[in-house]
């Protein structure tokens, strides 16, 4: 039945047909993945608005190509780009998802995935449950506004930006927010004594400079992204509470990775399960 014969009909199989042709929520159909394409051209650029021309050239196509207006779409609907007059620009978060900071990357590859309403009513929906098989799922997309005729690939495209964003737990049968490490100079600053107090005065710099040369230069304490996360603790006997303590635990994680290595026990692999446990128990 073709679309023009069903919008012509007046039965209510006919209304039904047309129901199933368009959906009524909007999703992308290209993943995040494919859609950040889009985004580093434009980073590539500049950051400087470019056309639909010039960012499908750069990407070795035409602007009237399905999968480049499908990646376009995807990079929108994930709030990557915004049109400005007839041209598409960066937003703050395409920049931030294109970060070398990983922890900064990581934040936008999940807040650009929740930005698409659809991909948030799933989230929403399976919260603390067993995901079911994939013709479960797309009844459940459908249920939110998806048409049968596009339910396969909300689901792929689903699928695939949920797995490049992180929010798939290791068995994949679960959807779970993934956790953000940030990085030390992020946490606050809590008021309290500097375990490493620069000098007051000549004598004390002078007794410094002396104990300085009796440390190894790699003292661990004197490494930047260690010595700044001891400085953010509170004083001894003061309140911390339970939920800042593992948010400065993740951190000093993510952390001890940056400066210490792991080449002789390649297979040793820190486990954040008791840190996500205890998180899950203070929300």
């Amino acid at each position: 039945m073709k679309l023009r014969d069903v919008v012509m009909g007046t039965t209510p199989e006919d209304l039904n047909s047309v129901k199933r042709i368009k959906s009524s929520i909007g999703f992308p159909y290209s993943n995040m993945e494919e859609s950040i394409t889009v985004a580093r051209v434009l980073h590539s650029a500049g950051g400087i608005p470019l056309s639909r021309e010039q960012i499908a050239g750069k990407l070795g196509t035409n602007s009237e190509n399905s999968t480049f207006a499908a990646r376009l779409g995807g990079a929108r609907m994930f709030g990557l780009i915004s049109p400005t007059e007839n041209k598409v620009q960066l937003t703050d978060l395409g920049h931030n998802i294109l970060s070398s900071d990983e922890s900064q990357s990581q934040k936008a590859r999940r807040d650009a995935f929740l930005s698409v309403d659809l991909y948030k009513k799933v989230v929403d929906h399976f919260r603390g449950k067993q995901l079911p098989s994939k013709d479960g799922l797309e009844n459940v997309l459908v249920s939110f506004g998806v048409s049968e005729r596009q339910k396969d690939k909300a689901r792929t495209a689903f699928e695939k930006s949920a797995v490049f964003a992180g929010f798939f737990n290791e068995k994949r049968d679960r959807l779970v927010e993934p956790i953000i490490i940030p990085a030390w100079s992020d946490l606050p600053l809590i008021n309290g004594p500097d375990p490493f107090p620069e000098p007051r005065d000549s004598a004390t710099s002078e007794a410094k400079n002396t104990v300085q040369a009796t440390e190894a230069p790699d003292d661990p304490l004197r490494e930047p992204l260690i010595h700044g996360l001891l400085k953010r603790m509170p004083p001894i006997g003061t309140d911390w509470p339970l939920k800042d303590r593992i948010k400065w635990l993740k951190t000093l994680i993510g952390n001890l990775d940056a400066v210490y290595t792991n080449q002789n026990h390649p297979d040793d692999q820190i486990d954040l399960k008791i840190v996500n446990l205890l998180e899950s128990t203070v929300r």
